[in-house]
């Protein structure tokens, strides 16, 4: 099993990986060394970062509830700065140190299906592009995203108030569930345990066939 950098503290991401045997270092606000990704300009931002481990996973994401009509400035700046900006210079100096770097960004459908929260979805729509384009220098690096659909046991779904919504959209998926985080764990482990790293700067859309539309 591998030692892994978790950027983007989720508790419940890294208990899921740990289970799976996996030994997890992670780095988020709440985390013993404090780690914030809005501060990812200071100049010391990067000196607690790892750039010797082999395997990073990066889960880091705000979404708001208003409409990009309503944002201010500052949001506006901070919702692309936490949701892109911030995990691309992650990764360039991940990147750019560390010639055997395995990263695995956790992104969001919403950057294919769009979101009542026009900047997330521009963020991760950005981010997408980001991963299938950057030409990696060296043969051992690899670089993915995994988008997954509604998680149903994760933080942006456990705090949400629209529940019948909620279920209203899982009745309609064609697995009449939503993904759990243990599956996106065990992606997520069986992607870092290949030893090839030729399935690298590419989109993983993880949604049980949510958008599934041809009927025969």
């Amino acid at each position: 099993m591998n030692d892994i950098i978790l950027i983007g503290s989720s508790s419940k991401l890294k208990d899921e990986l740990c289970t799976l045997g996996h030994k997890v270092t992670s780095f988020g606000r709440e985390t013993k060394i404090p780690f914030d990704i809005r501060n990812n300009f200071k100049d010391n931002f990067f000196e607690n970062i790892p750039i010797n481990s082999s395997c990073y996973v990066i889960n880091v994401g705000i979404i708001n509830n208003f409409n990009i009509s309503d944002y201010s400035e500052e949001k506006a700046w901070e919702s692309m700065n936490v949701n892109c900006i911030g995990i691309v210079r992650i990764c360039e100096h991940i990147l750019r140190k560390n010639s055997a770097a395995r990263i695995v960004i956790i992104g969001s459908e919403s950057g294919k299906k769009g979101s009542f929260d026009t900047i997330y979805f521009l963020a991760k729509s950005a981010l997408s592009s980001y991963v299938k384009e950057r030409y990696l220098e060296s043969p051992e690096q690899q670089l993915l995203i995994i988008s997954p659909s509604t998680i149903e046991d994760g933080l942006m779904t456990t705090s949400r108030k629209d529940i019948s919504r909620l279920e209203e959209y899982k009745s309609n998926h064609p697995k009449k569930r939503f993904l759990k985080m243990r599956e996106l764990s065990e992606l997520v482990s069986c992607i870092l345990e290949l030893e090839s790293s030729y399935l690298t700067n590419t989109e993983i859309e993880f949604n049980g066939g949510k958008f599934s539309r041809m009927k025969v």
